[in-house]
């Protein structure tokens, strides 16, 4: 299909190009709801879907705090995001400012998402997306500084939040995988995650659909690969389990493990130098302090070992170097 401005699908409402020229507007049931131009077929469906769910509730706009430990994104668009409670399951969309502009249901949302691309002609600024996932314990705000430094005239970024203490691994890959399978105007992404990050991208690269951008390549810093020695010793302590939560469970060996490791090109970035808790429980001094070289890596992965910590590995001006020469290799 040739290149459309906006998405060719939105919630099972697709719109096509004949071989004529003109344009149809397909409903979820494949009955033909309209043929002209594309303005004509985009101004349809964002009436079908208004009708249909509308805008979400009644908004006054607020500025948030972009959701810490209690939201997950789940759909992105030119620095736009909707976001899913994990208590209430109830969605909101925000602004680039993080000012929320509706709220509702996930398609009430997308709805008044779309209602903004059409009104402000919003799109990503390069067709290429650096998305940066943050690990146990943190939120988008620890990835962001390393995004700035990777972006170039090429490619942009793209920081995911989810709430790493509130759920688990795979229910951050579902969202994850939603995220990725719904860009619109992006041809090609590259991953770059710290920690527990690399285990929900993990899981995500198995549920992409054919349409989500292709996956040029991936670098993963200071992640529990193969699991880790120090979540299996403590996992049945209350106050891990009540700190990190269904995670804290995931990250442990028998479980890591069970993830396949991604098919593309891969870096792993290990520490070995560094004071953490692993070195309190005795995981030997060739590690981060949290994790070590051994279970950071695994086959078919560039590994590089650079003397740095687990913590603010991602902060590392070597560290930044490495990941940005990776993702600038064809």
């Amino acid at each position: 299909m040739p290149f459309m401005n906006g998405p060719t699908a939105i919630l099972g409402y697709h719109i096509q190009q004949l071989p004529t020229g003109t344009y149809t507007l397909t409903a979820p049931s494949a009955q033909v709801l309209c043929e002209g131009s594309l303005a004509l077929c985009t101004s349809k469906r964002l009436d079908k879907l208004t009708t249909i769910y509308g805008h979400g509730h009644p908004n006054m706009t607020a500025k948030t705090h972009e959701g810490r430990q209690y939201w997950c994104d789940m759909f992105a668009h030119a620095g736009w995001r909707i976001q899913r409670n994990v208590f209430t399951q109830h969605c909101r969309l925000l602004s680039p400012t993080s000012h929320r502009k509706a709220w509702g249901s996930y398609e009430a949302c997308r709805t008044a998402m779309e209602r903004y691309r059409l009104e402000q002609d919003l799109r990503w600024p390069r067709k290429r997306l650096i998305i940066l996932l943050h690990g146990i314990l943190r939120t988008h705000g620890s990835m962001k500084g390393l995004g700035r430094d990777l972006e170039n005239s090429s490619r942009t970024s793209f920081s995911m939040t989810y709430p790493s203490t509130r759920m688990s691994v795979h229910e951050a890959a579902s969202h994850f995988a939603h995220l990725i399978n719904n860009l619109d105007g992006i041809d090609e992404i590259d991953i770059v995650t710290h920690s527990m990050g690399a285990l929900v991208t993990r899981g995500a690269l198995q549920q992409l659909d054919q349409q989500a951008p292709s996956i040029h390549r991936l670098a993963f810093l200071g992640p529990p690969s193969q699991g880790s020695q120090l979540a299996e010793g403590m996992h049945d302590w209350w106050l891990y389990q009540a700190v990190t939560g269904p995670a804290g469970q995931n990250v442990r060996p028998q479980e890591a493990q069970q993830l396949p490791p991604p098919d593309y090109p891969t870096l792993i970035v290990a520490g070995n130098k560094g004071f953490g808790l692993g070195r309190l429980r005795g995981i030997g001094p060739d590690s981060d302090g949290t994790v070590t070289v051994e279970e950071a890596s695994f086959p078919g992965a560039r590994l590089v070992i650079l003397p740095v910590g687990h913590t603010r590995i991602m902060h590392q001006p070597s560290v930044r170097e490495v990941v940005n020469e990776w993702l600038n290799l064809d």
